[in-house]
């Protein structure tokens, strides 16, 4: 599951592309973003156009999608649950790849082949350390036959056992 998942995520250049426009969870951002636009205006007092209010966005984004996450999931108990854990790290990768690209701009970078190819592997290491501890235990939850994490398996199809 998770070299698959990481495989399609390869098309991704960046962390902000990958949970940004780019992917099938938009059913989800829009409410994520709404309920983290309102916590943080509203309820926070956070001026907009301020690195505090965007980065207090996206992490109340992410917070808000852990917390959808771990209750859709009904998998693990709370204090075992990964799912906050993910989810904010994703935020805060999105933040320190935001810095990182801040400071190759002010150092006058631009963009390259290499920094292309940089961008492609900090995305499949972030990927690949971030998601396989949160599948990794929803399929150790999963009971055999009755919890599927995919609609269908290609190697049980082929014989080959089950995803």
């Amino acid at each position: 599951m998770t070299v698959f998942y990481i495989s399609t995520r390869l098309l991704y250049l960046n962390a902000n592309e990958n949970w940004g426009r780019k992917t099938w969870h938009q059913t989800l951002r829009r409410q994520v973003e709404t309920s983290a636009e309102f916590l943080s205006v509203y309820i926070l007092c956070l001026r907009n156009g301020t690195l505090v209010s965007r980065y207090g966005k996206l992490m109340l984004a992410f917070a808000f999608s852990g917390l959808l996450h771990h209750f859709a999931s009904g998998l693990a108990p709370w204090r075992e649950s990964r799912a906050m854990s993910y989810f904010l790290l994703q935020g805060l990768g999105i933040m320190a790849e935001d810095g990182v690209q801040e400071v190759y701009r002010r150092c006058g970078g631009k963009p390259r082949w290499w920094s292309t190819t940089i961008g492609y592997i900090w995305m499949a290491a972030f990927q690949a350390c971030t998601t396989s501890r949160w599948i990794v235990q929803n399929s150790e939850l999963t009971r055999p036959g009755v919890d599927n994490l995919v609609p269908f398996s290609v190697l049980k199809s082929l014989g080959l056992g089950q995803l």
